[in-house]
Formats: structure tokens, sequence, C-alpha cells
């Protein structure tokens, strides 16, 4: 739990080998000091690897980015196939996602 750049408050969820059942973090304790978010962020990611970006990581960012410009200036390519829609961001690959999908990430992005 974080608030105002400080973290009150952590839980942390370690997947090993194949789970029979998912189990989500308790309700987490409290941490000494007050870290700032930055620093507990740079501590995990010392003690495990983050995952790449995917391209929906990029179309975000891209998203983003752009904010306020015209739809139509924002993306690379927009496409629809089979009722997907394959959309290309300024930066990054294809991403095939659904209209209303797409609808959700251009209200959140606009």
């Amino acid at each position: 739990m974080a608030g105002e750049g400080f973290v009150q408050k952590a839980a942390g969820l370690e997947i090993k080998g194949r789970a029979r059942f998912a189990v989500s973090p308790g309700p987490g304790r409290a941490l000494e000091g007050r870290p700032l978010t930055w620093e507990v962020l740079d501590t995990v990611g010392k003690r495990t690897t983050w995952p790449e970006p995917d391209s929906f990581s990029n179309l975000l960012e891209s998203m983003s980015a752009t904010r306020g410009v015209p739809i139509g200036e924002r993306l690379r390519s927009l496409d629809g196939e089979e009722g997907r829609l394959i959309i290309q961001s300024l930066s990054g690959g294809e991403v095939r996602t659904s209209r209303a999908h797409f609808r959700a990430i251009i209200s959140v992005y606009s």
C-alpha cells in the first residue's frame, strides 16, 4: 500500500514451479521507515527480474505520450480481421485486440 510516494505496507507472492491453485498475497505488513516507492521497486528489482515489456506495454506508452493528439496521428496502422483489430502504435509492434478493448484504451488515454 502506497500513499504520497511512500510505501506503508507491502506483501509479495513468489511462484515456483507449477501451482495447483492461485493464491493472492495477504494484506501485507508495515515497513519500517516508510521507504519511497522507487526504493522498494529498486530493491525488488535487485532480487528478481522484471519481465520485458510486451506489445501492449508499447501501445499504452505510445498512447500516453501522444495524449491530446487526434487518433489518426497516434497510430501507424489500424486494421480489422475476423472481428479483431490489428493496431500498430508509433513505437512498437502489432497488437491484436477486440474493438471494445481498444475503445477502453482510447477512453483512458484521450
